[in-house]
């Protein structure tokens, strides 16, 4: 009773394009907006801040001299200090670095700008669209082709298929 399942192709291809849409789904999902309030984000919140001269020569020994922007999450809030589990560093020139949560000390004196990470409704919509459009097609792609062999013809186990034994020469 407890036989083996395998999945087929067109299983497999369902499942894969799903893991896909909803991790491209995610990304495009949130923004960064400029901070408007002058309060202090939620601690646990994901910013990002800009940085001025002060701040690069400041953090420029631990963090390279040309930063430009430091996206990460809240962690603490002491005086005037932000300390940020970083994810991403945003060069000036362009290119960033990806960082895996190393804290990082920025007083708010090294900020010309905040921003929060907001949801983007309009961007999901998009791209939620759009990858969605791409599953559909290869889906259609894969059905179609499970139909038929890969030259078009029907495959040999169908029931149009007709076997016939091999001829062999007779040996005298």
């Amino acid at each position: 009773m407890g036989g083996s399942r395998t999945a087929t192709p067109m299983r497999q291809l369902i499942g894969v394009a799903a893991v896909w849409v909803a991790s491209v789904a995610q990304v495009g999902c949130y923004s960064l907006q400029p901070r408007i309030v002058q309060t202090a984000p939620l601690l646990g919140s994901r910013i990002a801040v800009d940085i001025n001269d002060a701040g690069r020569l400041a953090l420029g020994g631990l963090m390279g001299a040309a930063i430009g922007q430091i996206e990460g999450r809240l962690v603490a809030v002491e005086g005037d200090t932000y300390e940020l589990a970083v994810t991403t560093v945003h060069f000036l020139r362009g290119g960033e670095q990806i960082w895996t949560g190393e804290r990082v000390l920025v007083k708010q004196e090294y900020v010309t700008q905040m921003y929060d990470r907001q949801f983007s409704k309009g961007r999901t919509i998009i791209i939620s669209a759009a990858a969605a459009g791409v599953v559909v097609y290869f889906a259609g792609k894969a059905i179609v082709g499970s139909l038929s062999g890969d030259d078009g013809m029907l495959a040999d186990d169908s029931a149009e298929a007709v076997r016939r034994p091999a001829r062999r020469p007779i040996r005298p």
